[in-house]
Formats: C-alpha cells, sequence, structure tokens
C-alpha cells in the first residue's frame, strides 16, 4: 500500500479528462488525419477511421486505463508485475514512445516556428526554410520546453499545460471552423468527406491505416493512457471518461478535416497533396482570404498547441518510468533528455541545410522514422500491449468489471484479448503480401 500513497494524482477527474483529450488531440487529429484522408479514399477513410476508434480505440483505451488504474504504478512496474520475468516486453511500447516524441518534437518546432512568423502575417515557403535554421532551432525550443516540463510534478507541469492550451487549442479550432462556412468550397468537402467508395472500405491497407490512425490518435499501445490512468484515485470512473475521450478525439478529427478540405476544395489543391498540405498550400490560401493572416495565425497555433499538449503527455510517460531508477525527476528528465537527442538531432538535421547528409531510403530521415518505422511496427507494439494487459494479466476481466458496465465487460475483454490482435496481424499480412 505504501507505493499507492506515494502515487501522484490528478487535481480532479476532470483535469484527468482534459489531460487524456490533450494527450489524444495532437497533430495526429489536424496534420496527419487530413493528409492520410486525402491519400486513402476521403469518405471511406473517415467511416473506416470511426468503427476503428469504436472497435479498437475505444476497448483498447478502456483496458489501459484500467490496468492503470488498478495497478496504480509506472508502466515498468506494472509489466513485472503482470508478465514476471517478461516484463522487459514493456522496452517496447516506451522505445515507441521514444522515437515518436522525438521526431514529433521537430514537426511541433515547425508549427512554432510557422506561428511566430505568421504572427506578422508574413508566409516563408517550407523549401525556402528548410535551406535555413530556422527549422531546427524551432525543434530545438520545443525539446527544451518539455524536457523543462517533464523535469516538475504533474500539477505544475503536465496539468497546467493542458489547462492553458487546451482552452487555446479548441478557441483557435472553432473560429477556424465556423470561418470555413463562408468558403464556396464547404459543400464539396463535406460531399468529399461523406461519400463512401466499396472499392475502397474494404481494402486492407487503407483499414490498417484507419487502425492505425486510430491507435495512434487516441495515444493507446505506448503506456500514456496506463501511465495516466495510475494517477487515478481508486473511487474514480474510467468509463464515461472513456467514451467523452474517444467523441472528442474523433469529432476534433473530422472538424479538422473539415477545415483543411474546405480551403483545398475552394482553392483547387490536390486532395492527395500528401504531409505538406499544412506547411505548403494550406498557407498560400490563407493569404488568399479576407482576414488571410489572422486565419493562417490561428491554424498554426492551433497546429502548436495541439502538438504541446501531446508532446508532454509522451514526455510524462518516459519521465515516470526512468525516475524509478534515477531517483527524481530531474535526474530522469536529464537521461530523457540524452535518450530523445539520439533520434530528435537526425530527424531534425534531416530539414535543415545539411538534409542531404541525413537520408535513408531515398527519403528525409524523419519521414524515414515516420513511413518506415513508426508505420509499420506501431501496430504491432500496439498488439503487443493488448497481449500483455489480457494474456499476461490474469486480473483485467476482474478489473474490468470494477470499472465498466457488466454487459460490456465480456465484450471488451474478448475484443481487445483475440479480435484486434489476430485483425491487426492479418491486415499487416495481407499488406506485405500485396
Amino acid at each position: 500500500m505504501q507505493r499507492i500513497a506515494e502515487r501522484e494524482s490528478w487535481s480532479s477527474h476532470s483535469i484527468f479528462i482534459i489531460a487524456c483529450i490533450g494527450s489524444a488531440v495532437g497533430l495526429g487529429n489536424i496534420w496527419r488525419f487530413s493528409y492520410i484522408t486525402g491519400l486513402h479514399g476521403g469518405g471511406s477513410f473517415v467511416l473506416l477511421y470511426v468503427l476503428a476508434v469504436l472497435l479498437v480505440g475505444l476497448p483498447a483505451l478502456l483496458v489501459e486505463l484500467t490496468v492503470g488504474k488498478k495497478l496504480h504504478t509506472s508502466a515498468v512496474r506494472a509489466f513485472r508485475e503482470m508478465l514476471g520475468k517478461k516484463w522487459w516486453l514493456v522496452a517496447f511500447p516506451l522505445g515507441l514512445c521514444l522515437l515518436v516524441l522525438s521526431y514529433y518534437l521537430v514537426v511541433m518546432g515547425w508549427t512554432l516556428f510557422y506561428t511566430f512568423t505568421s504572427l506578422g502575417g508574413e508566409y516563408i515557403p517550407f523549401e525556402t526554410a528548410v535551406g535555413d535554421w530556422a527549422l531546427p532551432m524551432g525543434g530545438a525550443i520545443s525539446l527544451l520546453m518539455v524536457w523543462i516540463v517533464a523535469r516538475t510534478d504533474i500539477k505544475s507541469g503536465l496539468e497546467k499545460i493542458n489547462v492553458y492550451l487546451f482552452p487555446v487549442f479548441f478557441a483557435s479550432l472553432l473560429l477556424i471552423f465556423l470561418n470555413s462556412f463562408t468558403l464556396p468550397g464547404i459543400n464539396d468537402a463535406i460531399s468529399y468527406l461523406t461519400t463512401v467508395n466499396t472499392d475502397v472500405l474494404f481494402s486492407p491497407i487503407n483499414i490498417l491505416n484507419a487502425i492505425t490512425q486510430a491507435i495512434f490518435s487516441i495515444s493507446v499501445g505506448m503506456v500514456v493512457m496506463l501511465t495516466f490512468g495510475s494517477y487515478l484515485k481508486k473511487k474514480e470512473e474510467i468509463f464515461h471518461s472513456s467514451l467523452a475521450i474517444a467523441a472528442a478525439d474523433s469529432i476534433i478529427a473530422i472538424i479538422g478535416a473539415i477545415v483543411v478540405f474546405t480551403v483545398t476544395f475552394t482553392f483547387a489543391i490536390p486532395t492527395t497533396s500528401g504531409a505538406e498540405l499544412a506547411f505548403e498550400s494550406l498557407p498560400l490560401a490563407f493569404l488568399s482570404l479576407p482576414f488571410g493572416a489572422v486565419t493562417m495565425f490561428l491554424f498554426f497555433l492551433l497546429l502548436f498547441s495541439a502538438a504541446t499538449t501531446s508532446a508532454v503527455s509522451l514526455s510524462e510517460v518516459l519521465v515516470d518510468n526512468l525516475r524509478s531508477k534515477m531517483g527524481s525527476r530531474a535526474r530522469a528528465g536529464w537521461a530523457m533528455l540524452f535518450l530523445l537527442l539520439i533520434f530528435f538531432i537526425p530527424s531534425a538535421l534531416s530539414y535543415s541545410p545539411l538534409a542531404s547528409d541525413f537520408v535513408l531510403d531515398g527519403v528525409p530521415f524523419l519521414e524515414f522514422m515516420d513511413a518506415h518505422i513508426i508505420g509499420r511496427f506501431a501496430p504491432l507494439i500496439v498488439v503487443a500491449s493488448l497481449v500483455a494487459f489480457t494474456w499476461g494479466w490474469k486480473g483485467c476481466k476482474k478489473a474490468l468489471k470494477e470499472n465498466i458496465p457488466e454487459p460490456l465487460v465480456t465484450p471488451v475483454y474478448l475484443m481487445v484479448k483475440y479480435i484486434v490482435p489476430f485483425a491487426i496481424l492479418a491486415l499487416q499480412a495481407a499488406e506485405i503480401l500485396s
């Protein structure tokens, strides 16, 4: 019981929900979801994504929060308690967390750079910015900011970041969303996002991308939600909170897509523009609008706010697990910084004047990390986490009975234990074979 007494806890349940939404709602909802939707069928992908959230993301979220709340400790100690001698498997979700954060901070730096430059109504083309040191400097500043927050306790750091930045994020999104209804492309955008093509709908690659987007967006599988759940008090509920988190995450992603594709159709920008859409095509379109400079600033402020809350959440996971070995948050923060720099530096320099020296398989190091490492292995690592929660821990079903309605216990347990892992593995195999 001593371990439980020493564990940090949230100031209130509402702050826990805000922090979980802040972690879930990041660049993946506005930047990644929009360009992935454009590349994989528009409305067909949106439908697959919503189904993935309901059938994969939400059950996995319920299980991971339940594990965290029940075991009430760090991920390393939780895996040790669940798996015994095989506790080292926690290295996979923690490694994924480290890799994602290392390049996420680079993109966060881009949003910081464009937030400041757009404040004066100026847009610097992405290709021009890559030729200077401004983007890597933005990444370095972002890394420093997250490191400072991670060294403080959750009430002084993680909670305050979410309490202050989530309203900024929501207000920016709402203003840009309302402005979308004044543009001629709004009807085409809604039509594009609600039209389903059955040929695209049943593509194994699209289904796998939807599942990957859902788990990446809701932050399951990287023990983020296990960590957040471990800060809950014994009597706090997680079922309605999980519904709110999953709903908010999906709704914000769809609103973000409406904003992006409204501008896309208004200015005849190809929907398949890909990852550069947010940093190249949209800013130029914004500047062509009435009050376009303000809209562009709000858009990048939106991206920066979303990136910051998610990055701080990922850093909390790393520091929480490192401090059990390092003895304090301060020392754990230094260890995290050292580990991040190993992957952060090549990711940042792959979009700098030294870009040609940081290319793997013909693409920038950061893009290689996202497409080939995260894109291919993230679903498998999520499977490993889900297997640990359900197959490895004998108390999972009993703990679920204490936290979710009785009629849902068996369906959620069976979904996470059998259906989701086997479906992901089958889809991964189908993608490789195709």
